[in-house]
């Protein structure tokens, strides 16, 4: 602010009227004009000083060399000198700071120096290096699952497989049963032609332990119900449970592709026979109440399941016998049982033969049978295979047999 001295001082300066009338030949209306705008500079000076002066009032005298200010409502104000680092950094609605950056521990480090600051990570991660992670999580992964890479080099989740090869192998040295042999399941005749209905006319037949498998050729009234009633076999325990019953929905005939090869052997396929959930044992009684069925069959039926293994597929089926006379006969089929609900399909999957339906046997001599690439996929749950081997002569002519299945099992890999 202007020293009320200094005020005084440029007041006095200003002549008043009569002085002017003395040394001025002005009008008294001229020396007004005059002495009016000289008041008026006076006020105008004042009021400017004022202004002026209040800001220069307020400027720090003891600033520090080299120190950054900021204005606050008009007035500098001192932050003080930086040091190695530090910044300016704002605050909402605060006074602005002077601070450093502060890193976070194992992601970034920061190192002040003069007039620099350099960001770090704590290891190489640009694309040419070789970082090293205790652990890592990779949300875009999935749990339990393998990692590879795709064309692109990105890492992604993929279910992980082994291919476990297994055979399964009958050998028989000297076979005596006759003129067939059933390995690992087989399928036997039970009834035939015989009528379904609600008169009642029932089915009564008798098995040892496994499933019936019902072929239905013929009928007026296809939807019903057959309750097969018997003793029934746990095929885990063997419990046995008597009056056990099972019920099986009929809703179409059965198609019956069963062929008779040039031996004579039946070689049976069906689609859309019905198969029992259980194993019955015993005699057993088919009943129905609302079907009306005039040409049934019924077959016993046994089957391998791999013990109930899952992911399978038959890949080959082969034998090496020893043929003693050239009359002998060797023919084996391989079936399979493919089950969706109470419906099942049998068929025949590979056949190999010396004799009539292959080549001419020779006395004493080795034959290596083979057929491959089956490819037949089978679910050990529901699904299975057995072989059945005929030999048409008896004596049989054919010694050390050996038939093997040969199958592929897919094991899911999963990490724990």
């Amino acid at each position: 602010m202007v020293d009320p001295a200094t005020k005084t001082l440029f007041r006095g300066l200003v002549l008043s009227a009569t002085e002017l009338h003395q040394i001025t030949d002005w009008s008294d209306a001229l020396i007004e004009d005059y002495l009016n705008i000289i008041n008026n500079l006076a006020l105008l000076a004042d009021k400017i000083d004022f202004e002026t002066d209040q800001k220069i009032e307020e400027v720090p005298t003891d600033l520090t060399n080299k120190a950054l200010v900021y204005v606050k409502d008009g007035f500098l104000i001192s932050l003080g000198v930086l040091i190695n680092g530090q910044l300016i950094i704002g605050s909402s609605g605060n006074d602005p700071v002077k601070n450093t950056l502060t890193g976070t521990v194992n992601r970034i480090l920061v190192t002040n120096g003069a007039g620099s600051i350099i960001l770090a990570t704590p290891q190489d991660i640009h694309t040419g290096a070789s970082p090293i992670f205790v652990t890592e999580t990779l949300t875009g992964l999935n749990a339990d699952q393998l990692v590879k890479t795709d064309i692109g080099k990105t890492l992604t989740s993929t279910v992980g497989t082994i291919q476990v090869p297994i055979a399964m192998d009958y050998f028989d040295a000297v076979p005596s049963r006759g003129l067939a042999s059933n390995w690992h399941g087989g399928l036997l005749s039970l009834a035939t032609a015989q009528p379904l209905d609600a008169v009642p006319t029932d089915i009564v037949v008798t098995k040892g332990n496994g499933k019936l498998i019902i072929v239905v050729n013929a009928g007026s009234d296809l939807d019903g119900d057959i309750t097969i009633t018997g003793d029934s076999v746990d095929r885990n325990t063997g419990v046995i449970t008597l009056g056990d019953t099972d019920v099986i929905t009929v809703d179409a005939l059965t198609t019956d592709n069963t062929t008779t090869d040039a031996n004579g052997n039946v070689v049976p396929v069906f689609i859309d026979a019905y198969i029992s959930s259980k194993w019955f044992t015993g005699s057993v009684t088919l009943s129905t109440v609302n079907l009306t069925l005039t040409d049934v069959d019924v077959y016993h039926c046994s089957f391998e399941q791999i013990n109930d293994s899952p992911n399978l597929v038959i890949n080959t089926f082969d034998a090496n016998i020893f043929t003693t006379n050239v009359s002998a006969e060797f023919d084996a089929y391989l079936h399979t049982v493919h089950v969706t609900g109470n419906k099942c399909k049998v068929d025949n999957e590979a056949d190999i033969h010396v004799g009539t339906v292959g080549e001419t046997a020779i006395a004493n001599k080795y034959w290596r049978l083979r057929q491959g690439g089956i490819d037949e996929d089978l679910d050990g749950l529901t699904d299975g295979f057995w072989v059945d081997v005929f030999y048409a002569n008896t004596p049989v002519f054919v010694e050390d047999v050996t038939i093997s299945v040969w199958l592929t099992k897919t094991i899911t890999v999963e990490l724990s």
